[in-house]
C-alpha cells in the first residue's frame, strides 16, 4: 500500500472503491451521472456486476455533498428479501432513508409507523416522502437506492414502489416541492424488470447512464501502483486491458496481484509477463482461485436460470463461435441476460464475449459440459446440427421424445432446440400415422377374414347338417343290418345244432362202420364186404360235411352285400 498526502494508494478489489483511495478510475459515467443528477433528471445506472456501480454511487454523492445537496442512500439488500410481508419491507425502506437523510432527531419512526398503521404500505411511504422529507429538508434531495435486483426476489410485487418513483417524477407537474427530490436506481437489472405487470406503464422515466470498462485515455491513476514492479507500467497496463477488455474487478485484480507478485517484470518483455500472470493467476484453476467471487458469480448467474439455461449457454456459445463475424443484436431475453451476467457486451449494436479471459475460462468445452449435464439430449441434438438437420436417426422418438417434452416445460431453448424438436414431433407424427394406416389395413384384413370365417363356418354348419343327416341313415341302415344279421345268426345256431345232431348221429355210424371193417378184415378176411363198408364211410362222411357246410354257406352271402351297402 502507498500513501501519500492526498490519500491511500492501494487497488481496491471487490466493493465500493473509498473516497480517500486513489486508484478509483473516473469514466463518462461519472460525468454524465452527476451532471443528469445536479438537472433534476431521475437517473439509474443498471448493468452486470462488479462493474463499478457501488463506487460510482460514493463518488457521486461526494461531489454532491460537497455541493451543498442532501444525499440519501438505501441498499436494497439490507431490508431483506426473504420471507418479508410488504409492511416489513417499506417499513425498512423508511427506516433506511430516515437514517441516511439524518431525520433520526426530527422523527420518531417506531411512533410514526404506530399513527400509519392503517394506511397501506405505498400510502405510508408517499406520506413519509411528502410530509416528512420534503418537510423536514428544505434543500435539494437525491436519494440513491442501490441493488434493485433484489427485489426480484421477493414473494410479492413492487411494482407500486416503481409506481412511485415515477409518480414523484410526474408530481412535479402538480407541486413544486416535488422538484427538489430526485432518484437514482442502480442494480443489475432492465427497465422492463422494475415492473411486472403488463397491464401498467412500463418504467419509461428517467436518464439511463451507460457504464462502460476503463478506456485507455482512463487508467493513469493506476500506473503509479504496478510501476515499483513494472519498468513500463503504461505499456503494462495495456496489455493487461487486451485481456481485461477494462472490465473494473478484473483490471484492479490483476494490478493487485503484481503489486503483491514477489517477481519482476524484465523491460522489453511485458506482453509475455502479463500474459504468464493471468494465465497462471486467473485462468488455471479458476474455481479455485476465484477470490473474491468473481468468474463463480458469472457461471452461476447463467446457471442458476433455469427457464434459460440452455439458451443462454447455446446463444454465447454462438455468439463465441462468430469472434471475427459478430453478431447483430436483437435485444431478445437472453441477450439481455448474457450482457447482464457480464459474459458479453454489446458494442456497435454487435453482441461479444466481453474480454479474453472470460472466452478462455467459458470456453467450448466448458459450454459443452454444461450444457450435456443440463440437457437430455445435447449428444443427439448435436449429431442432428452436423448432418445439417438431415439425419433422421438422430432424432426423438417414443419415451425419450416424451422426456425432453416434459423437461422443456417451464424452460426457454435455444433455437436449434426448438427446430430439433419441432422435426422430431413431425417425424413421431408421421410414424403415428404410418403406424394407423398399417393398423387399419390389417383391420380390415381381420373384417375379411372374419366375413369369409362367417361364410366357412355357415358353408360347415351345412356340411354338418349333411352329415348328421347321413349318419342319422348309417344308424339306421346299421341298426336294420344288425337286426337282420342277429336274425340269421339265430336261424344259423338253430341249424348249426341240428346238423350237429345230425354229424353226431352219422359220426356214430362211422365209428361202428370202422369197427365192423376191422372185425371183418381182420377175423373173417371178408374184403368185400370191407370195401362195401368203406364206400358207405365214405357217403356218410360227405353226408356230414355237406351238412356242417349248409348253415354257413346261407349267412355268408347276406353278410357281404351288408358290408358293401
Amino acid at each position: 500500500m502507498i500513501t501519500s498526502e492526498n490519500g491511500i494508494y492501494e487497488y481496491y478489489v471487490g466493493g465500493s472503491v473509498p473516497p480517500e483511495y486513489q486508484t478509483y478510475v473516473e469514466r463518462e459515467a461519472d460525468r454524465k451521472l452527476y451532471e443528469g443528477l445536479k438537472s433534476g433528471e431521475f437517473c439509474y445506472v443498471l448493468n452486470s456486476r462488479q462493474m463499478g456501480k457501488s463506487s460510482l454511487r460514493v463518488r457521486t454523492m461526494q461531489k454532491l455533498q460537497t455541493d451543498g445537496i442532501i444525499c440519501g442512500f438505501v441498499d436494497l439488500t439490507r431490508t431483506g428479501s426473504q420471507h418479508l410481508t410488504p409492511d416489513q419491507w417499506y417499513s425498512g425502506f423508511i427506516l433506511s432513508c430516515v437514517g441516511s437523510l439524518n431525520l433520526v432527531s426530527k422523527i420518531n419512526v417506531r411512533s410514526w409507523l404506530r399513527e400509519y398503521e392503517d394506511f397501506s404500505p405505498i400510502q405510508r411511504l408517499c406520506e413519509f416522502i411528502e410530509k416528512v422529507v420534503l418537510v423536514e429538508i428544505p434543500n435539494n434531495i437525491f436519494i440513491f437506492v442501490d441493488e434493485i435486483d433484489s427485489v426480484l426476489s421477493l414473494k410479492f410485487s413492487v411494482d407500486d414502489f416503481f409506481e412511485f418513483i415515477r409518480n414523484c417524477h410526474n408530481e412535479r407537474a402538480n407541486k413544486i416541492a416535488y422538484r427538489r427530490i430526485t432518484f437514482a436506481l442502480l442494480g443489475v437489472a432492465t427497465p422492463s424488470d422494475l415492473i411486472q405487470d403488463k397491464n401498467r406503464t412500463p418504467f419509461n422515466i428517467g436518464r439511463a447512464i451507460e457504464l462502460n470498462g476503463f478506456q485507455p485515455n482512463e487508467v493513469e491513476p493506476l500506473v503509479k501502483g504496478i510501476s515499483e514492479k513494472i519498468v513500463n507500467p503504461r505499456l503494462a497496463l495495456s496489455e493487461i486491458l487486451k485481456w481485461t477488455g477494462g472490465q473494473p474487478f478484473l483490471t484492479q485484480k490483476i494490478c493487485q496481484i503484481i503489486v503483491n507478485s514477489d517477481s519482476y517484470c524484465p523491460k522489453g518483455e511485458e506482453r509475455k509477463w502479463i500474459e504468464n500472470l493471468v494465465r497462471s493467476r486467473i485462468i488455471k484453476n479458476w474455481e479455485s482461485q476465484d477470490e473474491p467471487v468473481h468468474l463463480r458469480a458469472i457461471r452461476d448467474r447463467i446457471l442458476n436460470n433455469d427457464q434459460q439455461v440452455i439458451s443462454l449457454l447455446s446463444m454465447y456459445q454462438k455468439i463465441r463461435s462468430n469472434l471475427r463475424k459478430k453478431i447483430k443484436a436483437k435485444n431478445n431475453s437472453e441477450e439481455i441476460n448474457l450482457i447482464l451476467s457480464g459474459l458479453i457486451i454489446k458494442r456497435q449494436n454487435r453482441l461479444q464475449v466481453y474480454n479474453r479471459i472470460y472466452s478462455f475460462v467459458f470456453d467450448k468445452k466448458w459450454v459443452d459440459r454444461e450444457i450435456a449435464e443440463l440437457q437430455p439430449c445435447s449428444v443427439e441434438l448435436g449429431e442432428w446440427l452436423d448432418s445439417n438437420k438431415q439425419d433422421e436417426t438422430k432424432l426423438l422418438r417414443g419415451t425419450n421424445l416424451q422426456k425432453v417434452l416434459k423437461w422443456t416445460d417451464n424452460k426457454i431453448w435455444s433455437t436449434h432446440g426448438y427446430q430439433f424438436l419441432i422435426a422430431s414431433l413431425k417425424l413421431e407424427v408421421q410414424l403415428l400415422q404410418s403406424n394407423l394406416q398399417e393398423q387399419k389395413k390389417l383391420e380390415l384384413e381381420q373384417i375379411k377374414n372374419l366375413e369369409t370365417i362367417k361364410i366357412n363356418k355357415e358353408d360347415l354348419q351345412k356340411d354338418l347338417l349333411i352329415q348328421q343327416e347321413c349318419n342319422a341313415k348309417l344308424n339306421s341302415n346299421l341298426l336294420e343290418t344288425e337286426t337282420k344279421y342277429n336274425q340269421k345268426f339265430k336261424e344259423f345256431n338253430l341249424k348249426r345244432n341240428n346238423a350237429f345232431k345230425n354229424i353226431g348221429f352219422e359220426s356214430s355210424l362211422i365209428l361202428i362202420l370202422f369197427l365192423l371193417k376191422f372185425v371183418l378184415v381182420n377175423l373173417f378176411h371178408a374184403d368185400r364186404v370191407s370195401n362195401f363198408l368203406s364206400f358207405l364211410i365214405f357217403i356218410l362222411a360227405m353226408s356230414i360235411a355237406t351238412i356242417a357246410s349248409g348253415p354257413f354257406e346261407e349267412i355268408r352271402i347276406p353278410l357281404k352285400e351288408e358290408e358293401k351297402k
